[in-house]
């Protein structure tokens, strides 16, 4: 019975970690394939590339906006303890990241690591740092607060 516990609870985990980071972003996407038709009545001359620029807006407004929309959705229909702490995973990827990156030599180096991840430093293909690293931590902390606030308002029910 305990390794059954154990594995639903890993299972869970995984299921929560993968929601907050690769769902909010591929739903973000997704979201943005859904809604072009409709830009486009409003824009003709709009092109798929000027619209698709919202999924590298600075901070990620987009995907943290899925982000919270599925961890109240992911709260309210699978509830578990692991939702508060899915930021965990992400934030050592991101530790990772910035400890191996090495910046160039005319910048300290601290603040070449800091602004390439965080700042406006990022210019492509060096951007998909920021989407391979920082998004999901601002993702799963964006799912993270929503699945608690849901569960508190479950509990004040």
């Amino acid at each position: 019975m305990g390794n059954k516990r154990v594995l639903s609870y890993l299972a869970s985990g995984i299921v929560h970690v993968s929601s907050s980071t690769l769902g909010a972003m591929i739903s973000g996407a997704w979201l943005l394939y859904l809604l072009y038709p409709m830009a486009r009545i409003f824009h003709p001359e709009l092109k798929f590339l000027e619209f698709n620029r919202v999924l590298s807006l600075p901070y990620f407004p987009l995907q943290i906006g899925m982000a919270s929309v599925l961890g109240y959705v992911l709260a309210r229909r699978r509830p578990s303890p692991l939702t508060g702490w899915v930021w965990l995973f992400p934030l050592a990827v991101l530790a990772y990241g910035i400890l191996s990156y090495s910046p160039s030599a005319l910048e300290p180096d601290l603040y070449g690591r800091m602004s390439h991840f965080f700042g406006s430093k990022c210019r492509p293909p060096a951007c998909f740092d920021q989407m391979t690293y920082t998004a999901p931590v601002y993702t799963a902390i964006a799912y993270s607060i929503s699945a608690s606030l849901e569960h508190r308002f479950r509990e004040s029910r």
